[in-house]
């Protein structure tokens, strides 16, 4: 089985789909020598807490996906995202050890060079994982969007104005979630270890405002936000195929 934690979030619920679509079609693309398993799911908007959850079934692989992944709420609350986004990857950890399974988590290209509590417990929480867990892949992510409730791409696409925090100089790299649920679904068949899971090109903020067309307006830079965070490719097989700017003048 694979269990799948932050199961009903951005990220989860688009990964159930995709593993529930090649189960259901039995064409498996390019995930070739990939064992695909039902799924279990775990996430607090159902009632589920990843710190008390049991799973019935003997698990083949955790997506630790559950996660507080805003960095000014980490800021106002770092209790709660270290309860989170450590403690809660510790479970993670005790459960795939139990169940012998790989444990796939999500990092962030925050972690690098932590400048906000987020940053610093999705670090925090990989020196846990390389320290304690078996078998793992940790795949740092960049910026993600596509039809993302909240996010600069999508804020900008869905607004009448384009609202920058800061002079719009921020560098950041943008990656579709269709190609990190790609890379989710490959991560299954990689080798122990962690992988940045960036296209490498670095975008900036502003760049992405003025390709809507519309007006823009700038307001205070937030506390704990990164100027520059551009992540290369590591990984074995993986490479991004949706280009940001393309994806915005399309969208809007």
């Amino acid at each position: 089985m694979i269990y799948i934690t932050g199961s009903s979030g951005y990220i989860g619920s688009r990964l159930i789909n995709k593993i529930n679509e090649v189960i259901h079609t039995g064409n498996p693309g390019n995930l070739t020598g990939v064992t695909i398993h039902p799924v279990i799911t775990c996430d607090l908007k159902c009632g589920l807490d990843v710190l008390s959850y049991e799973p019935k079934s003997k698990i083949d692989v955790i997506y630790h996906l559950a996660a507080q992944a805003g960095i000014p709420e980490s800021v106002e609350d770092p209790i709660n995202d270290a309860r989170q986004n450590i403690l809660g990857t510790l479970r993670a950890i005790k459960l795939a050890n139990e169940h012998n399974a790989k444990l796939i988590f999500t990092a962030s290209a925050a972690s690098l060079n932590p400048e906000s509590p987020y940053g610093l417990s999705k670090k925090t929480a990989e020196e846990y994982i390389k320290m304690l867990c078996n078998d793992y892949v940790i795949l740092r992510l960049s910026s993600i969007y596509g039809k993302k409730p909240v996010g600069v791409v999508d804020n900008f696409i869905r607004g009448d104005k384009c609202v920058i925090y800061g002079d719009g100089s921020a560098i950041r790299d943008f990656v579709h979630v269709d190609d990190i649920i790609e890379a989710l679904m490959m991560a299954n068949g990689w080798p122990k270890g962690t992988y940045d899971c960036g296209s490498g090109v670095g975008t900036r903020v502003i760049d992405l405002a003025e390709a809507t067309g519309k007006e823009i307006i700038f307001e205070p830079e937030r506390r704990g936000e990164i100027h520059e965070s551009i992540l290369e490719n590591t990984t074995p097989n993986w490479n991004p195929k949706i280009d940001v700017i393309n994806y915005i003048k399309q969208s809007v």
